[in-house]
């Protein structure tokens, strides 16, 4: 070999035995030209015998990790190379038939041979298998065969298919044989540490035996591949026994040959005792695991993966990254990064809160890139949808023994959907659970104890945060169905009295009046325990349009409503409504912020547990006062001031038994020739102390009515108008309460909108919501509508109480709401103008299926908006 030190160029070297064998060499080649019997190759000579040293025998060694080889293996030709073959033509030395070359890359702490890069880029472009080799100068000073290795590895830059790194040793330093071992030693080391590889050795016989004290630890530390320098011999001379028994790998028989594309002359040539340089051909390679290869998470969690580096021949560190898109609201993380040990830990999280986790499959690209060489793995991540939030605003209603419990879906699902939610009483512990709606019924519970109710819902992932618990509520007994007690019609409020209500109603404002125990004669009072009242709202002195709701309860929100009206409207309208606490009615009135308005109320009957009252029989409503035709009153239309009865009882196709001592029913004006009102009373009376139909001049209008009977089953009508006035009157009836438990019992709701044409939840017809259509005739179901049994009628009730309302009428008509399906309705429920929202209490029958029927009489093509709240229903006896 030739050698370039930083500071000098070295003359050629050889190993001591090699040179005689050179000398000796010619001599035979010559003589072999004169006498033998063939020729000689010069550019290869064959080699010569030469003695074997005195550390061993001399063998022929197999290539490392084969066995020994048969003289019949035809070797691999190669040879090595450095700056001193200058520019060497590449495509010729492979057309030669070279298969190796082995070139000098660097020297010492510094030096890098200047042809390096060329003849690399140029052996490796026409497929010649190279290796690079550092020439050793070695140093006492510390670390010093590092530095050299280090060194080597920067600047040799093997990679994949290049052959084994190679260390020339031709020098001591002036080191002893043991200090030159430990060098040695120190830089085959350093060189498998960086690279992954355990390199070969580049020596003579003699130098091994005499610089390195013929030292066979080296090669049995698994340095067993041997590049021998011996030439001008048949077979090469290996020391250290033989190399521990591993012969020779690689073998420089020559060091002047000559090579086609070579033209400085003398170049070193090597042998390859073997077929195939797989054995001796570095092969860096690395693998990225993920383990385990899957699993799950829950959006808002963290897991981790451990990524395995499994290396072959390969130390560089892995820089290790995910190249796959992660879905939104995730991070991830390795450590360490880059990798220069076998493991990392990937670190991921999903996020359940702002950007969040999809729940799904993910399939992470995990990619691993070192030395030149990239690598990849998937791993699989299942993100399941975090637990719930909490759900909010549970709300409890206390039943018999029980409470209903409803509340509102929690504003995180955590991505997954909700397939279950399980209320919990305290104290004790009772749940119900329920996989549809927002609301169950927790039974078991003791009357008299109050509870509290919490709430969690549950997804695949499982239960989720519990709610905050609800209001306290106490169950008690129930309240058995109320019979009915009629009384003479007498005022209760009137704000422009200062009775009941001490100033009129601010819009927005709850104002509560009192109906129980009002009356200083005790055949007109509403005894404590009453349920529900019977009467007549009036609304006058409003400065603002809107309407009123008549509520057991305060609420500043009503979702129903009593009565709508106008500006400058006096306005009635008939209610049957639930007390509340301590006896008390709610009026609010919704307008614009300022408003004002005055309100009346007329009692003219109460329910009351028990049966010691009446109980009600619904009817078909069917007409039994109509002036214009002379039915009831046979005198016409009805003048200002007179007093007129007619009669009730024992009359019509489905004649009231004469002990009825109420009715409910409709009653209408139309015809006026006079702004007014109409009283209706059990006795006619010329001052009567209510009214229950209130009327501008030309507006046919009605009101529903709850009234007791007076005298052989008769009530009593007066108009009071100004004087010579009149008006037509109508009166339908729906129904009728006798004495004793033979009818229904009545039961009382808190008002609850049954029917919206306008919301497709309440729509007519059990279809998406629609205009009534006028001649149209269209059911909406009443019974089973709501899952709270405080505000559902119950599919046994055969009438309800009610409200009904017109709005977004486009012609003045009526509507008539009726228990079976009619297009020629014989009675009315609602008359209307065009553009004026009116509402009108009703008591009706309830036809099959729990069904009531509504139909809209008006000219062809006209439509109409209606609206029904409940406030209570009837229930047969058992």
């Amino acid at each position: 070999m030739i050698h370039v030190t930083p500071a000098f160029e070295r003359s050629r070297v050889r190993p001591q035995s090699a040179r005689y064998a050179g000398i000796l060499t010619g001599i035979l080649l010559i003589l072999a030209a004169a006498f033998g019997p063939g020729t000689v190759r010069a550019a290869a000579p064959l080699p010569v015998s030469s003695p074997a040293p005195s550390s061993g025998p001399v063998t022929r060694g197999p290539a490392a990790g084969s066995s020994v080889r048969s003289s019949v293996v035809a070797p691999l030709e190669g040879l090595d190379v450095s700056r001193w073959q200058a520019t060497i033509n590449w495509p010729q030395v492979k057309a030669a038939g070279k298969q190796f070359v082995v070139m000098k890359a660097t020297q010492g702490t510094a030096y890098v041979d200047p042809m390096y890069a060329t003849n690399r880029a140029g052996a490796m472009d026409v497929g010649i298998p190279m290796a690079a080799y550092h020439y050793a100068d070695p140093d006492s000073a510390a670390g010093e065969a590092v530095l050299e290795a280090d060194h080597y590895v920067a600047v040799a830059g093997l990679t994949a298919g290049n052959l084994l790194p190679a260390l020339d040793l031709e020098k001591t330093g002036a080191l002893a044989p043991a200090a030159l071992q430990a060098w040695v030693r120190a830089w085959l080391d350093e060189v498998t540490a960086k690279l992954g590889i355990q390199p070969m050795i580049y020596v003579s016989p003699n130098f091994w035996s005499s610089k390195m004290a013929n030292n066979t630890s080296i090669a049995q530390a698994g340095y067993k591949v041997l590049w021998i320098a011996n030439w001008g011999v048949t077979s090469p001379t290996v020391p250290a026994n033989n190399w521990s028994g591993n012969g020779w790998t690689f073998w420089q028989y020559t060091d002047c040959g000559h090579v086609a594309g070579i033209t400085t002359g003398c170049v070193d040539l090597d042998r390859f005792g073997g077929s195939s340089l797989a054995a001796v051909t570095y092969h860096p390679d690395f693998a990225v695991v993920a383990n385990p290869t899957g699993q799950s998470i829950t959006r808002g969690a963290t897991t981790t993966f451990t990524i395995n580096v499994n290396r072959t021949q390969f130390v560089p560190p892995v820089t290790l990254s995910v190249t796959s898109p992660m879905p939104s609201g995730t991070t991830l993380a390795f450590s360490p990064n880059p990798v220069t040990g076998t493991t990392s830990t990937l670190t991921i999280t999903t996020s359940n809160t702002n950007t969040v986790t999809p729940p799904g499959v993910v399939t992470p690209t995990i990619q691993g890139v070192g030395g030149g060489l990239t690598r990849t793995t998937l791993a699989k991540l299942t993100v399941l949808p975090a637990p719930p939030g909490p759900p909010t605003s549970p709300a409890a209603t206390a039943l018999d023994a029980a409470a209903y419990v409803e509340w509102v879906a929690p504003a995180n699902d955590g991505g997954g959907a909700i397939d279950s939610y399980t209320v919990a009483a305290a104290p004790g512990g009772k749940t119900c659970s329920t996989t549809s709606g927002l609301f169950c019924t927790v039974k078991g519970l003791d009357n008299g104890t109050a509870y509290t109710f919490s709430v969690v819902a549950k997804n695949e992932s499982g239960p989720g945060t519990t709610s905050a618990a609800s209001a306290a509520v106490t169950p008690v007994q129930s309240i058995p169905g109320a019979t009915y007690f009629g009384v003479t019609p007498n005022r209760l409020a009137d704000s422009r009295k200062k009775l009941g209500l001490d100033k009129a109603l601010r819009a927005g404002v709850p104002a509560a009046f009192k109906v129980t125990m009002r009356s200083s004669d005790s055949k007109l009072n509403i005894p404590t325990g009453a349920i529900a009242v019977t009467g007549n709202l009036t609304i006058v002195g409003q400065t603002a349009p809107g309407y009123v709701a008549l509520t057991e309860a305060a609420t500043a929100k009503p979702t129903s409503s009593t009565l709508n009206l106008p500006l400058g409207d006096v306005r009635a309208n008939g209610v049957t409504a639930p007390l509340g606490t301590g006896g008390l009615l709610w009026l609010t009135y919704v307008a614009k912020s300022g408003a004002t308005a005055q309100a009346v109320f007329d009692v003219t009957g109460y329910f009351l547990p028990g049966a010691s009252g009446a109980t009600y029989v619904p009817l078909a409503p069917a007409r039994l006062l109509d002036t214009r035709f002379k039915t009831g009153l046979v005198n016409g239309p009805i003048k200002a001031g007179a007093l007129n009865t007619f009669q009730v009882t024992g009359v019509g196709a489905h004649p009231i038994p004469s002990d009825a001592i109420g009715v409910t029913g409709n009653l209408t004006v139309t015809g006026q020739t006079g702004a007014g009102y109409f009283a209706l009373t059990s006795v006619a009376s010329a001052t009567p102390r209510s009214s229950t139909l209130n009327f501008p001049h030309g507006d046919t209008r009605a009101n529903g009515v709850t009234i007791q009977l007076g005298p052989g089953g008769t009530l009593g009508l007066v108009y009071m108008a100004k004087a010579g006035s009149t008006a037509q009157a109508i009166f339908d009836v729906t129904g009728y309460f006798e004495p004793g438990a033979s009818g229904a019992s009545y039961f009382a709701l808190p008002p609850t909108r049954l029917l919206d044409t306008r919301q497709t939840a309440l729509a007519a017809n059990g279809a998406s919501k629609a205009a009534l259509k006028a001649g149209a005739s269209n059911w909406f179901v009443t019974t089973d509508r709501d899952p709270n049994p405080t505000l559902a009628v119950p599919a046994g009730a055969v009438a309800l109480t009610g409200n009904l309302t017109v709005t977004g009428q486009t012609a003045a008509g009526y509507l008539a709401l009726t228990s079976a399906s009619t297009v020629k309705p014989t009675t009315s429920t609602l008359n209307f103008p065009v553009g004026d929202t009116r509402a009108n209490g009703v008591t009706i029958a309830l036809g099959a299926g729990g069904k009531l029927w509504i139909i809209y009489m008006a000219h062809i093509g006209a439509t109409a908006q209606a609206v029904f709240d409940v406030t209570g229903y009837f229930l047969p006896p058992g």
